[in-house]
Order: structure tokens, then C-alpha cells, then sequence
């Protein structure tokens, strides 16, 4: 089957979700929005362009580490495969589009990260220099 890889920068405009499927597996999600920017030469300003809307479903470890992570109104990067999904609610067809992410990260360019690595060596998870020392 062909699948699309896709690369999103945009917004969170949703409450992340969290729940356990009935495999016992953890799943979130959110929808975010990438808004196009154009300069108007006429008006000499930037202005909003078309957007994008993109439900994002993250599965296992990537969905819980973007339950504790990321928040409504972030800017963030995400890459994973895309999807349309086709549905009826009362006797009507819809589509949206669906991205199933595999990564998910802060847009750099529009905030600052600290990252906090999980302990693998039976400490608190604090970040160490280069030479093992704590960093500061």
C-alpha cells in the first residue's frame, strides 16, 4: 500500500486527548493548524494565507510523551503518515484529512525547548554535560 509522509508546521487549536484502546495500547490526539503566510506588497505587511486543518493521532510512547508535552496553542512540527478519512454523520458524506504521526517536536523558530531525557541509568532523568557532569 502507498503511503504518504508528511511534514506539518503549525499550531495546536485543540485540548490534547488521551485514552487506552481495549489492547491495552495508549493513543492521543489533537488538531492543529498550518496557516500559509503571504506579504502584501500593496499594504507592505505579512498577511494570513489559506490553512490547513489536520487531526494528529500518536500512538504507544509518542502519545504519551505528547500528553505531558504539548499543549493547545503550540507551535509544533510534525511528521507521520497522511490519510483522508471518509465518514457519514446523518446520511452525509465527509472527509478529513488524518496524519498518523511518528515524530513530534517544537517549532524552534517560534518558541524554546528545554528537553528532558528518560533516566537510563537510575537517576532522576537530570541532563548531563559531555563530560557526565550534571549540567547546569
Amino acid at each position: 500500500m502507498f503511503e504518504t509522509y508528511l511534514t506539518v508546521v503549525g499550531r495546536v487549536i485543540t485540548d490534547v486527548t488521551q485514552r487506552t484502546t481495549s489492547t491495552g495500547d495508549k493513543v492521543c490526539g489533537f488538531r492543529m493548524v498550518s496557516t500559509e503566510r503571504r506579504y502584501d506588497r500593496d499594504e507592505q505587511q505579512w498577511r494570513d494565507g489559506d490553512k490547513l486543518f489536520v487531526n494528529v493521532t500518536c500512538w504507544r510512547r509518542l502519545g504519551e510523551n505528547v500528553a505531558v508535552s504539548v499543549f493547545k496553542g503550540d507551535p509544533v512540527v510534525v511528521t507521520g503518515r497522511l490519510h483522508l478519512n471518509e465518514y457519514q454523520v446523518n446520511g452525509e458524506s465527509r472527509t478529513t484529512l488524518e496524519l498518523e504521526a511518528k515524530a513530534i517536536g517544537p517549532n524552534l523558530s517560534a518558541c524554546t525547548a528545554m528537553l528532558q531525557r528518560p533516566a537510563r541509568d537510575g537517576t532522576d532523568g537530570e541532563r548531563l554535560a559531555p563530560s557526565g557532569v550534571a549540567a547546569a
